[in-house]
């Protein structure tokens, strides 16, 4: 019988953070979901072109929803901008592994990451889902998820 699916606790990120995994570009992705809410497929698709250094220091991601033709933006704080590491080129996504890998295959790999310290069926969606239900960053709680 299958349970139902929980989201992820902060402490549970934090704790899944400090673990090993088997696709490293899962971790800053992982950050990245639990800050913003993005979707795993926008993960996947994000260049470094949608990722704007503004000239006062702050960093803006920037691209247009295909579904709905609305434009998604969000500031990150600078903390998670170094997560995602160098910029190479405007046209390089920021998660190339992310990017070459099937849904399934990254379900397969989140799955057995969050196995690790306990979590069942665990996947971005579910941080998804956690980001905006509040659970894991609420409007008045500053604190970013960690690394």
């Amino acid at each position: 019988m299958k349970t139902k699916k929980t989201m992820p606790t902060t402490i549970q990120l934090k704790h899944l953070l400090s673990m090993p995994c088997r696709i490293p570009e899962l971790k800053p992705a992982l950050i990245l979901v639990a800050n913003t809410g993005l979707r795993r497929v926008e993960i996947q698709n994000l260049k470094w072109s949608n990722i704007i250094d503004t000239p006062d220091g702050k960093h803006l991601i920037s691209f247009l929803i295909e579904l709905s033709c609305e434009r998604f933006r969000h500031f990150i704080r600078p903390i998670i901008r170094q997560q995602l590491g160098d910029r190479l080129s405007n046209d390089s996504y920021v998660f190339p592994a992310l990017n070459k890998l099937s849904y399934y295959h990254i379900n397969i790999y989140c799955e057995e990451w969050g196995k690790v310290i306990g979590l069942e069926d665990f996947t971005l969606n579910e941080v998804r889902r956690a980001y905006l239900s509040c659970e894991v960053l609420k409007p008045s709680n500053n604190e970013v998820i960690p690394f």
